[in-house]
């Protein structure tokens, strides 16, 4: 079932000016908390216009408990994972996954 209106979601990620610079990009992962299944990672690709980012996931079922993780990466590799972050999807409304880069 694919969800229609927004929810907003805000992870807070803090980098310094110098790894900021050198980041090309996240990961965003995402996973049904209950699942055994491994994260699901998009990548997104990081605007030099733009403090903040967002990512829009549209295949997320409805009214399921999701966790999700952030990785940075660029030319060399992923970075660590964020902390695992877990947000209920409404019974209608679309997924807006946002993250603001410093």
């Amino acid at each position: 079932m694919n969800i229609t209106e927004p929810v907003y979601f805000f992870p807070q990620l803090s980098l310094d000016e110098d790894d900021a610079s050198n980041i090309d990009g996240f990961y965003v992962g995402y996973k049904i908390n209950a699942s055994p299944d491994p994260y699901t990672f998009i990548p997104v690709d990081k605007s030099h216009k733009s403090e903040v980012q967002s990512y829009e996931l549209t295949s997320l079922n409805r009214f399921t408990e999701y966790s999700f993780i952030i990785q940075a990466y660029n030319k060399r590799g992923a970075g660590p994972p964020s902390e695992t972050t877990s947000v209920r999807t409404l019974e209608f409304g679309k997924f807006l996954f946002c993250y603001p880069v410093n």
